[in-house]
């Protein structure tokens, strides 16, 4: 049988390395948001009224969407909504203005990795841009969420905006959710609204 001093021994490193992991936690949740976006200077936004998501890819096993866990999946899609209604847009099912796309980067991913990524898989006019202007980021890290709004006339990518943060999976659901919120706001500052 062990000794009282062993179980207490034990009981204190059990208690050390969960607080040591909450502040880890923590520390993750509380680290900035870096973002970015682009707003193409050909791109009259104040034609633009109605959007859409884009329709799923055909390849359905080759995408991050995929991966991600149902709930955040559900959360980004509801922020984006909220977002673009916030902004004066109107979703609609057909013929909408623009459609948004959305990545999460599940590993450091460029322009390369993007075009790759619609190639073949959506409507051959949505592979346009990913290199962007002089200037614009073309390359996204790891725990990196990115949202595309391509014009659907053309094809070519409006709006561009991307939010970089540390992450998780060890984080409650509702805090990552809280935290995604927080990235996609920050994101939505540079689309203009009607």
């Amino acid at each position: 049988m062990p000794s009282k001093k062993l179980l207490v021994l034990c009981l204190l490193v059990v208690l050390v390395g969960c607080g040591s992991k909450n502040k880890e936690i923590e520390r993750v949740i509380e680290s900035p948001i870096d973002y970015h976006s682009h707003l193409s200077p050909r791109a009259d936004l104040s034609r633009y009224n109605t959007w859409d998501w884009l329709s799923p890819m055909v390849d359905d096993g080759a995408i991050e969407k995929q991966q991600i866990e149902e709930g955040i999946r559900l959360a980004i899609e509801s922020a984006v909504d909220f977002r673009m209604k916030d902004r004066g847009y109107r979703r609609v099912f057909s013929s909408p203005d623009m459609v948004l796309d959305y990545h999460v980067a599940g590993k450091d991913i460029d322009a390369d990795y993007m075009r790759q990524m619609y190639d073949g898989r959506y409507d051959p006019k949505y592979r346009k841009n990913f290199d962007g202007p002089r200037g614009a980021r073309d390359t996204w890290k790891e725990g990196s969420i990115i949202l595309f709004a391509f014009d659907t006339a053309s094809g070519e990518i409006v709006w561009r905006s991307s939010a970089t943060a540390e992450v998780t999976d060890e984080a409650p659901l509702d805090r990552r959710v809280e935290r995604l919120n927080d990235a996609i706001k920050m994101m939505f500052t540079s689309l203009p609204g009607k």
